[in-house]
Parts: structure tokens; sequence; C-alpha cells
């Protein structure tokens, strides 16, 4: 009927199906390698599994277990109504999966998931939701919790202006697991997202288009640069973890595209002794912020090495002097303000006779 072998921790687990009336033999017995001791047999009933429709889930909300030995599923069913979404979170320890069936579309969470689902132009009435356990023997204790969607939870979600802040909270203990924020980028812009939230708790971002696409997400903080388009921020908890409030801030600035003059030019040569104007230009134009000019000199034989570094305000046209003859270059970095992100240039190059 079954058969198996104890592992590395002398344990095993069998399962069968009995009938009733019938009388079933369990023999013990040592392998080839193994050595001789004692052991301890156990026989548990189990349930039988359940079938659809199940049990009525109270207040769209349930707390129960199975086990992979003597309670393999069990099966719950709510009224959904068509047209309308719903939230549904599952959490489980050690991990039990849940499965949504509905006119031939199956929905499948894994322990400490979530979904949204809403009924179609055929749907709405009574839906089942089934949790079967995973292979483990141990009580693997649930909840599932499923209510009718917020404005936060569906669509492109709550409008925020860059350079302002959200407050908001997640409760994953419940079905309040996800939170959606849209905001529009007119121009190329570098997007910095930031998210505040008390400690103990994993809250993550997840950014994407208005189409659906992935940008970036999976942490606390984003930083991407952006093309103009309508952008959606999702902010997430796992299902089951701890809850609290936190803070999701927006803020753009311009890309930029920086570069360097001497004397008006991309490239000069002067003689020993005379000084150059050093100039870094910003477009689009930027207010406000400071720039970086690195000067490097060339050896020969070694190649190029640091000389010098300047810090100026943006729009400061700085004299400089080379102190030898030979071969320079000056690189600049702006290094970007409230409204205007980085950018570094190119090499402009300068050779002293």
């Amino acid at each position: 009927v079954a058969c198996g072998r104890t592992d590395s921790k002398g344990r095993a687990l069998l399962a069968f199906d009995a009938t009733r009336g019938t009388r079933s033999f369990v023999v013990v017995g040592e392998q080839r390698t193994s050595s001789p001791g004692a052991f301890r047999l156990r026989a548990q009933p189990a349930e039988p599994a359940e079938h659809a429709p199940g049990h009525a889930m109270r207040r769209g909300s349930v707390r129960d277990s199975v086990n992979g030995l003597t309670d393999v599923n069990d099966i719950w069913w709510t009224r959904l109504h068509r047209g309308i979404t719903y939230r549904i979170a599952f959490s489980s320890t050690p991990c039990a999966t849940a499965s949504l069936r509905a006119r031939g579309r199956v929905v499948r969470l894994a322990c400490g998931a979530h979904t949204a689902f809403t009924p179609g132009r055929d749907g709405g009435g009574r839906y089942s939701i089934e949790v079967r356990a995973g292979s483990s023997p141990r009580p693997q204790r649930y909840r599932l919790r499923i209510a009718k969607a917020g404005p936060d939870d569906v669509g492109i979600g709550v409008g925020l202006r860059p350079g302002s802040s959200a407050r908001g909270s997640l409760a994953p203990g419940g079905v309040d697991v996800l939170d959606l924020y849209h905001f529009d980028v007119q121009r190329p812009s570098e997007a910095r997202l930031r998210l505040t939230q008390a400690p103990g708790r994993s809250f993550t971002l997840t950014l994407l288009t208005d189409t659906g696409g992935r940008v970036d997400g999976g942490s606390a903080q984003i930083r991407r640069r952006l093309g103009p388009g309508r952008y959606v921020v999702a902010v997430q908890a796992v299902a089951g973890t701890p809850g609290g409030r936190y803070r999701l801030s927006v803020r753009l600035r311009d890309l930029t595209s920086t570069s360097v003059l001497v004397s008006g030019r991309s490239s000069t040569e002067v003689r020993r002794g005379s000084s150059v104007a050093l100039r870094c230009v910003v477009t689009p134009a930027a207010s406000g912020g400071r720039v970086e000019l690195e000067i490097d000199r060339f050896d020969p034989l070694t190649g190029w090495h640091f000389h010098r570094l300047v810090r100026a305000p943006l729009g400061t046209t700085v004299s400089w002097r080379p102190p030898a003859a030979g071969r320079w270059r000056v690189r600049a970095r702006y290094l970007g303000s409230s409204r205007s992100a980085p950018s570094r240039s190119g090499y402009a190059q300068i050779v002293v006779i």
C-alpha cells in the first residue's frame, strides 16, 4: 500500500487511504547498512479531504490550520459581486497555499501573498477558496482575508504631486497590504522616491509605468532617470507581517547636460605663462548649484595624472594659469540643485607651448 525509508534523522512519514472494515499491517525492518535499535511508531487518523463549496467565511476573514498528514485542505466560500474589485491576502506559517477557482480560471496565492480579483461579466455569486497544506506533518496556521478594494488599491491609485509627500499606513495582518499612487513627468527627469517607515517594518516600493511595465523596485528608495509620462508607485508589504504608518516622498529634477570651455573653445593652445578662462555650461539652464573643475596633466611615459580640483558657483568663469608646458585637460561636473540633476562633461584640451 505504501512504503518509505527513514531520513538522515531516523524519521519516516507514510500516508495512505484506509477503507472501512479492512485490516492493515505495518512492517518495520532494518536495512542492511543500519544498526539495531529501538523505534517509536505512531498512527493518526486523518480528516477526509474537503470538497466545494466548503464552509462560509465570516465577514471575509478566517483563521485556521491545515496539516500535510491529518488535514490536507480546507475549503471556504464567500459571495462576490460582478464588476467589483476585491483584495485577497493570504499568510501562512509554515507555508500552505491558497487557490480561488472562478469560471475556469485559477488564482493561486503562496504564503505571504496578496492579489486583486474582479468577477467578470459572467461572474458574481459564490466563490470557493481552497487552502492546501504543504508536505509538512506539522500544523500550518493561516489567515485568509477578502475585502473590497479602496481608491488606493486599484488602477493608478491616488495622485501625488512631485516635490511633495504622502502619508499612509498598511495593515498586512489584515487585507491592507498595498497602496497605490501616481505622478506625472513632464520632461526627462531624475526621479528620487523615498519611503520612511518605523523600525521593524519591511514595506517596499515598486515603480511602474501606467501601462504596467516595471521600472524599478524591491527597496525603500528608488533613483532613476525617467522620460515624460505617467508613473505608478506601489507601497507594498508581505501579508502577515507587522503593519504601521509610512511617508512617501517623490522628487523630480530636470536632466542636464554639462560642457566645459577653455577660453570659449573645446581645445586651445597657449604659451607658457598665459592664463586660460574655464567656464562650465549647463543645459537646460540651471538655477543655482556649484561645479567642480578637475584638471589633469599628461605624462608621455605614464599617462594622465590628477593635478587640481577647483570648485565654483555655476556661471562663474575661473581663470587658471598652467604651471608648465605640455598637455593638460579639464573636465567639469555640475553638482546639481533642487530642480536640476547632476551631470558631467567630456574633456577640453589645453596645449601649453
